[in-house]
């Protein structure tokens, strides 16, 4: 609940004067879509760092 109220006052710092509330729905919104995001974005670049592994292993074996 803190780091709701946090990232509301966080936003709407960065939204400025706009007086419809974006900026703190933005800063409500952006720590629960980030939980949910960075596991999956970790494994996806994981996976991608490993298959160039292996592509550069395998180029530099045909190689020789």
């Amino acid at each position: 609940m803190i780091g709701k109220i946090l990232g509301a006052v966080a936003g709407r710092k960065m939204a400025g004067d706009d007086h419809k509330g974006r900026g703190t729905v933005i800063g409500m919104v952006a720590p629960a879509v980030a939980k949910r995001v960075t596991p999956g974005l970790a494994l996806v670049l994981a996976g991608g760092w490993a298959a160039k592994k292996l592509w550069d292993r395998r180029r530099a074996r045909a190689a020789a």
